[in-house]
């Protein structure tokens, strides 16, 4: 990884994050070289990748027409073009638009546009808004107040607005809903406490109720069961209240349908909709409120005028570049394709982490969604989480940042499980309208590799009970302490001829001679297929590891002269290679041919040394005491098998060929058990890699 570098930004993150470069459609470029490919589109975002040519040639276009224009003196025409398609395309639903800068600065318009209907209508003591629990409606004050997501409100708890706010239960059936509830007894049941919460404020209070169509960020892309927004919809019109939608993320297409509620909204039709990120699609940044009728004739009938606004309100240049991205969706008619990618993509998702054999079995809680809008929530509250230990840290995180690693953005979050947002680890995906099937799949690929990474690293030791025959392992090499590293190979742990481990990449026991530990290296490789669901089981039988290519550790500060002093032995080694050969060391240990090399290579050495007896002789004993260790006693089924590409002459291995059989596989590891490369505690060293960071084969940009 590269160095941190300055930066003057204060940035979102507690981490700096990476710098991106340049895009090409789903990829994105870094600048240490790195290709990425967006499984998110930045916060479902990207519709239509980062480079269509017709989006960016109607910008380039606009710039050379008109750049900017102030709303409150005039108009322009790329907005009035786009307010017009939204109008038209809504199938009568809405009426008027009004325009923002953002998802935020919509949702603030739309509780000041909700607010400034019923003052233009004669209803000023409207003046409460219900929203629901686990929801996020922007960051601005009032509408995190508006909000109820626990993380982004608890700094700023003291200064929101509770009087004017309030909140009543999420439509979450996956955790809410009671055993004993059948859908249509839990929609009841939730409508009810929406008309209770009615009537607790005064139904002539209560400006509206406001619901994401489907919850992005907070829950994970969480849609609410069939009938919901009808019923939510006939209590707002029984008190003569307002019903409002937020489809800041889930509008616009990204549900298969140009507005979310027209696909999985009972098609209730809002009286205020906030949309954005899908609307310039990330080419430009820009909001819009959608009026319907019945607002529209009531400030039209009133001052006739929007009493809110900013600067950049109306932009023509986010204009020209949202008119032409949902141009752009309609003439390549691609929302057929963002049903036709949902389906593939629950599909994978569903297969490579909850299907039998899965690692991510016992803790994948739900694979949610449709078109290109999917979330997975993972839940850790059950009997085999009990081998897990991620070092206090949220599972999430861990795998968006390996996802980073290995070369796909995805989104995590955590809290949406609970009310209090103190439990619950999701992650989400919004690719692309446009994705291939390809790029779908490389998404999802990545993705379960990632997640399969960080289970099996916190599952390999946590699984070896102490004091067992398997713990034994362990203590098959000498060394002041064990430490894990990853490293590209594959391990097998069996008891018996079960194999009730199988990892790649291996947590990989590596010995030093500091007699204090060092933090657990954090790289990873690709495995190359999924784990079995046995090793979630790991009896306190004996066992056998089979490692291949083991990765050595440069940590010590002593390597240099230990480096020196190896080089000085392999050049009197190469001089009195004859007479080293004649050693009479190299028969006296049968315990295993594997040890007997070793001890052939310490005796060879010793001979080549000219007259440093003791050391010789400490050289032997070492050996000695490495082959006794390398092969467990005959009493005990337990043994250690290190499969290693052999080495030339001056110690530089050589690749070892690939097996063609399973058979083959076998008798190469066979083979290479009885023969050990010299190594010492000076010579177990890391080196950085690129190719631990395994990613998805991507194309390379055209320079």
């Amino acid at each position: 990884m590269s160095a941190r570098r300055p930066t003057s930004i204060l940035h979102r993150t507690p981490w700096q994050p990476p710098v991106a470069v340049a895009a090409e459609g789903v990829y994105v470029d870094l600048d240490g070289g790195q290709r990425l490919i967006d499984g998110i589109g930045g916060a479902a975002v990207s519709c239509l990748g980062t480079s269509h040519p017709k989006v960016i040639q109607a910008i380039k276009e606009q710039l050379d027409t008109l750049t900017y224009i102030y709303n409150m003196q005039l108009s322009n025409k790329p907005a009035e073009e786009l307010a017009k398609f939204l109008v038209d395309s809504s199938d009568g639903a809405f009426e008027l638009v009004a325009f923002a800068s953002g998802g935020s600065e919509a949702m603030e318009a739309v509780i000041k546009l909700a607010r400034q209907y019923y003052v233009e209508i004669g209803q000023p003591k409207r003046t409460n808004f219900i929203a629901r629990q686990l929801s996020f409606h922007g960051n601005t004050l009032s509408t995190l107040s508006l909000s109820y997501h626990p993380a982004r409100r608890a700094p700023y708890a003291d200064i929101l607005d509770t009087q004017h706010f309030h909140h009543v239960s999420p439509a979450y059936a996956k955790r809410f809903q009671r055993q004993d509830e059948t859908e249509e007894q839990y929609v009841e049941r939730l409508r009810q406490e929406l008309e209770d919460k009615f009537l607790e404020l005064g139904p002539d209070t209560v400006i509206g109720f406001v619901a994401e169509t489907v919850v992005g960020a907070t829950t994970g892309v969480v849609g609410a069961p069939k009938g919901y927004f009808a019923a939510m919809k006939s209590v707002c019109e029984k008190y003569g209240a307002l019903f409002i939608l937020d489809e800041v993320m889930s509008g616009m297409g990204r549900m298969g349908s140009l507005h979310a509620w027209q696909s999985v909204g009972d098609g209730a039709s809002p009286d205020l909709q906030a949309v954005a990120k899908g609307l310039g699609g990330g080419y430009a940044s820009i909001g819009a409120v959608l009026m319907s009728p019945k607002v529209a004739r009531g400030i039209t009938g009133g001052s006739g005028l929007l009493k809110h606004g900013h600067t950049y309100q109306a932009h023509p240049l986010a204009c020209v570049a949202a008119l032409a991205v949902q141009k752009a969706i309609i003439e390549e008619d691609l929302l057929p394709r963002v049903v036709e990618n949902g389906e593939l993509m629950g599909k994978l998702l569903r297969q490579g982490l909850q299907s039998d054999g899965a690692l991510s079995k016992p803790f994948c809680f739900d694979v949610r969604g449709r078109g290109a809008f999917w979330g997975v929530e993972f839940d850790f509250d059950v009997p085999e989480a009990a081998n897990l230990d991620f070092g206090g840290q949220a599972f999430a995180m861990l795998v968006q940042a390996r996802c980073l690693k290995n070369g796909l953005i995805a989104m995590g979050m955590t809290g949406g499980a609970s009310v209090e947002g103190t439990k619950g680890d999701h992650l989400m995906f919004g690719p692309a309208y446009n994705a291939t099937r390809e790029e779908i799949e490389t998404m999802v690929d990545i993705f379960i590799r990632s997640v399969e990474e960080i289970l099996q690293e916190s599952l390999l030791m946590q699984m070896i009970p102490p004091h067992s025959a398997c713990s034994a392992v362990v203590m098959l090499l000498p060394l002041a302490f064990a430490r894990i590293v990853s490293a590209a190979t594959t391990v097998e742990i069996t008891c018996g001829r079960k194999v009730v481990l199988s990892l790649r990449p291996v947590l990989v026991l590596i010995l030093t001679s500091s007699s204090t530990p060092e933090a657990p290296s954090s790289s990873s490789t690709t495995p190359s297929q999924p784990p079995q669901s046995d090793l979630l089981h790991f009896p306190p039988v004996s066992a056998q590891a089979s490692l291949s290519e083991p990765r050595s550790i440069r940590s010590s500060a002593r390597v240099k002269a230990a480096r020196q002093k190896e080089k000085e032995r392999d050049q009197a080694r190469d001089k009195d290679s004859d007479s080293a050969e004649q050693s009479p060391a190299t028969s006296e240990n049968p315990r295993s041919s594997r040890a007997t090399t070793t001890k052939n290579k310490r005796s060879r050495e010793s001979s080549a040394s000219k007259g440093k007896a003791k050391e010789s002789n400490d050289d032997s004993a070492r050996a000695t005491k490495r082959a006794r260790r390398a092969t467990f006693p005959s009493t005990s089924t337990l043994s250690l098998t290190i499969n290693e590409p052999p080495k030339d002459r001056k110690g530089k291995k050589r690749a070892a060929p690939d097996a063609d059989s399973e058979d083959e596989a076998a008798n190469t590891a066979l083979s290479s058990s009885t023969k050990r490369t010299r190594t010492t505690a000076y010579s177990l060293r890391s080196r950085p890699d690129a190719s631990t960071s395994s990613s998805a084969t991507m194309p390379k940009k055209t320079k």
